[in-house]
């Protein structure tokens, strides 16, 4: 049973983790609205793509989001 409490525990941290950034916050919430091209959450943002780039795979990698690739470019859903 403590097994399990750890484990939800753990979920919701790495949840919580997305929502304390305010980067990883506002690109959740252009997504919300509809899927977007790496590229057009660039723009929205105004950030360099270099700081951008790791925060989709962050979303991604904590279940908030997928990635679906269209010919030659992905976009983040």
């Amino acid at each position: 049973m403590r097994q399990k409490s750890e484990l939800l525990q753990s979920f919701y941290v790495r949840k919580l983790k997305v929502l304390a950034d305010t980067t990883l916050l506002a690109v959740l919430e252009i997504l919300m609205e509809e899927p977007k091209y790496f590229g057009e959450l660039n723009v929205v943002l105004g950030l360099e793509q270099s700081l951008l780039s790791h925060h989709p795979k962050s979303c991604r990698k904590r279940g908030l989001s997928r990635q679906r690739q269209m010919g030659r470019q992905c976009f983040t859903v």
